[in-house]
């Protein structure tokens, strides 16, 4: 009976990775420069939750750029799944306390590959 609970956690643990992994691959890869750097300075104008969870969708739809770093690309699924899976912005900012070195690494990648490659200002 304990290896059948075994094998069922192991398999509940490889469908919700599996569903992890899905979710990475069905933000676009091929979004236009432009479209890109607009949709992210819609997202960062965001002034209340809503708004913002308005813009992290649109940013999903849009995708990444071509020729973005594996990085920078990481940045960006996990904060759009980091917006989209919370509750509210408090929910959001405590998800954000709680960041691994290599989320905010990401982050951080993200954040360069956006000021070297959009028009800010």
């Amino acid at each position: 009976m304990r290896r059948l609970g075994t094998v069922v956690g192991l398999s509940a643990a490889t469908l919700l990775l599996s569903g992890a992994l899905a979710g990475c691959q069905s933000i676009p890869q091929d979004a236009k420069v432009a479209s890109f750097c607009s949709e992210g300075e819609k997202f960062s104008a965001s002034t209340n939750w809503a708004d913002g969870v308005k813009a992290a969708k649109k940013l999903q739809q849009t995708g990444t750029p071509q020729g973005i770093g594996s990085s920078a690309r990481s940045g960006f699924v996990e904060l759009v799944h980091r917006v989209l899976d919370s509750e509210s912005g408090g929910d959001f900012r405590a998800r954000t306390k709680g960041l691994s070195e290599a989320e905010r690494k990401h982050l951080v990648a993200l954040s360069d590959y956006i000021k070297k490659t959009c028009e800010l200002g």
